[in-house]
């Protein structure tokens, strides 16, 4: 029931304001981007199979076919990127913009870094890809914790975390922080 109108929102977007949920629906729409790569080899595996030809080397040997699918897998991506700028335009605090523009290019740089390291067995593409994609999930981890999540206040009384806290248990924010680095890191790998 609430799924779908928040689906229709993100698609539209790119063309108007919209929500934190609609924010957090995108950025999971980027994990999509596997499955649209295997949608695509899906898809030619099972044209190749009805029209009774081999199927071996057929899909995955064409540079075309490898082209499509890593277009096909960017739109989820562009779209976000897309979105993550409309959102951008519409905030009046400059210092907002700042960190939600640093936000977007790590994450992009990470996924694109990414998707760069499938072409490549290069050992320093891959040493490259590697610390660009530990800043990108560092630097995204920092920028959640400390303006989504309101959390790693110097001067709170709870050890930077606020002062004001939803748990009684402090390791519990701990803890989420700290998985919350180690997953978003796992994530992009």
């Amino acid at each position: 029931n609430w799924l779908f109108p928040i689906f229709l929102e993100y698609v539209v977007s790119p063309c108007r304001d919209y929500g934190n949920e609609v924010s957090w629906f995108g950025s999971q729409t980027v994990s999509f981007n596997v499955f649209c790569r295997d949608f695509v080899y899906f898809w030619c595996y099972f044209a190749h199979l009805l029209r009774n030809k081999s199927v071996e080397n057929s899909c995955l040997s064409h540079s075309a076919f490898i082209a499509i699918q890593y277009v096909y897998s960017l739109v989820p991506l562009i779209w976000r990127v897309l979105s993550a700028l409309t959102k951008i335009r519409v905030i009046k605090d400059n210092r907002a913009k700042k960190v939600l523009y640093m936000k977007l290019l790590s994450a992009m740089i990470s996924i694109a870094t990414s998707i760069l390291g499938n072409f490549t067995s290069f050992l320093a593409v891959l040493i490259v890809w590697v610390c660009l994609v530990a800043f990108g999930s560092l630097y995204g981890s920092f920028i959640e914790t400390k303006f989504d999540w309101q959390l790693l206040k110097s001067d709170s009384s709870n050890f930077y975390l606020r002062d004001v806290l939803i748990f009684q248990n402090k390791w519990l924010y701990y803890i989420g922080i700290f998985l919350n680095t180690i997953l978003k890191f796992v994530w992009v790998m």
